[in-house]
């Protein structure tokens, strides 16, 4: 509801300013003319009929119908009148316009196949539909500026300045284009920026066997490509993904090798197997076409939310409001999300095991924070002129000097870290397998393992030195490097 009222705000605001201001002037214009009315009639040489004689007025001269065209005043009145409908006709179809986007999202969310099919054209179609409210906004916007003046010098609108009516017609231009743009912005394929590397799978043949495998399990089709990075991600994505060598399209893996020093070769495939039941079969429609869209708008529109200020936050607050009415309903009480999550936790199952599932699971929740601390030993590096030579290292080395089970302490609340998903708290997770996390918690510590996925890619230490590198320089590049005082 309070979405709801805060976007009703946001598509009603300009029709009900324009509509007052088109009030005011009508108002006042007409009470300019009233005393004299009768005197500019017989200059017009306008013959009174019996409406008028009853009410001698300016509007019921110029709502008299041919008698009102012959009468110089009423062209500024009927102006005035033409904004007011305006107003209401813009601030009705943004009404109605915000309440088909609760009916379609509630229409998506109770059907899996309505999901696939619609979601994504809803998307295009509620960035058009912003779009050409923009443009109304901004006609209505222009008329806004007119009858205000107007109002305020009492002067004929047909004979403002010419520099006024283009200065509000460019402004109402620049606003049309800016929601319609930001609009299709927020809904448009995302594209995934890290400091990573795309491998040659023709070099990797241990690994590319056991992505093939993993994929085969779960029926899917292997990535097309994988990029290691060293950010503690590891995720199936459609979605473009630039890394420091090239951008990739088609469908990526994306391996944290931070996490793979950690996890062993069988935790791996575990937690590969359940990214990649995603893709099965039975999933790849789902996933393709309303999932990754939908958490893909979603973190546009946070990011968006996050840097809107001034004249900005202005320009973007419709486009945000009226998005976020049709991802809220469909997102609001959707069971589906969470039944896609369980099948992809029970395919893993059905690959890795029941354990050895969970343990990689716990292994995320409790290590991945440790990224932070590894980026805060970045930005003090890069404050003293320094640089750690492989982070991937620093980053095991903090797992294993804090792998007592005091670590467990409240990681059944975490929810893992995903760009591109969206999952349960631990606690939810291993409640679904029939499990509890004192089951696991030896394997989950063991952050040193002597069969440890990260052998698994042919020559990563040099790979892991080499992005080390690379996240120095862009700390130091984009300020995160510390100011000396």
């Amino acid at each position: 509801m309070r979405r709801f009222v805060k976007t009703l705000a946001i598509v009603l605001a300009l029709p009900v300013i324009v509509s007052a201001l088109g009030l005011l002037g009508r108002a006042r214009w007409e009470a300019r003319w009233d005393p004299w009315l009768v005197k500019q009639m017989a200059l017009q040489r306008v013959l009174p009929y019996g409406g008028l004689l009853m009410r001698p007025s300016l509007s019921t001269l110029c709502t008299g119908g041919q008698i009102g065209s012959r009468f110089p005043p009423c062209a500024t009145y009927t102006l005035y009148s033409t904004a007011i409908g305006g107003s209401a006709v813009v601030g009705g179809v943004g009404f109605a316009f915000l309440g088909g986007l609760i009916v379609a999202g509630r229409w998506c969310r109770g059907s899996r196949r309505r999901m696939i099919r619609f979601f994504r054209p809803a998307l295009v179609a509620t960035a058009f539909g912003t779009a050409c409210l923009g443009l109304a906004h901004g006609l209505l916007a222009v008329a806004g500026v007119l009858v205000g003046a107007g109002a305020l010098w009492l002067q004929p609108l047909e004979r403002m300045p010419g520099s006024l009516l283009l200065a509000a017609c460019a402004a109402g231009v620049g606003w049309a284009l800016a929601m319609g743009t930001v609009a299709f912005s927020l809904i448009r394929r995302p594209t995934i920026s890290l400091v990573g590397q795309v491998l040659d799978l023709s070099e990797q043949r241990r690994l590319a066997e056991f992505v093939g495998t993993a994929s085969a399990a779960v029926g899917a089709e292997p990535p097309d490509n994988v990029v290691v990075c060293l950010v503690p991600w590891l995720f199936v994505t459609g979605a473009s993904v630039t890394g420091l060598d090239r951008r990739v399209s088609g469908r990526t893996l994306c391996l944290s090798l931070p996490l793979a020093r950690i996890l062993s070769v069988d935790e791996l495939r575990g937690q590969l197997a359940h990214e990649l039941a995603h893709y099965s079969r039975e999933q790849a429609a789902f996933t393709t076409r309303y999932a990754s869209p939908l958490v893909g708008v979603s973190r546009a529109m946070r990011d968006a939310a996050r840097r809107s200020r001034g004249v900005r936050a202005v320009l973007w607050a419709a486009p945000l409001a009226l998005l976020s009415v049709l991802v809220g309903e469909v997102a609001a009480g959707n069971v589906l999300d969470a039944d896609r999550e369980r099948a992809a936790d029970d395919a893993a199952v059905a690959v890795a095991g029941r354990e050895t599932f969970a343990a990689g699971l716990v292994k995320l929740a409790a290590f991945t924070p440790a990224w932070h601390a590894v980026f805060a030993l970045m930005q003090h590096a890069a404050y003293s002129d320094t640089q750690y030579v492989n982070v991937s290292t620093v980053f095991q080395e903090i797992a294993a000097s804090n792998a007592g089970d005091e670590r467990l302490t409240g990681a059944e609340l975490a929810v893992h870290g995903h760009p591109v998903d969206r999952h349960a708290t631990l606690k939810e997770r291993l409640a679904s397998l029939g499990l509890q996390l004192r089951d696991v918690a030896g394997a989950a510590l063991a952050t040193v393992p002597p069969d440890s996925a990260a052998t698994l890619i042919e020559g990563y230490p040099e790979i892991e030195e080499r992005l080390s590198t690379a996240e120095h320089q862009l700390i130091v590049e984009t300020g995160g490097r510390i100011q000396r005082s």
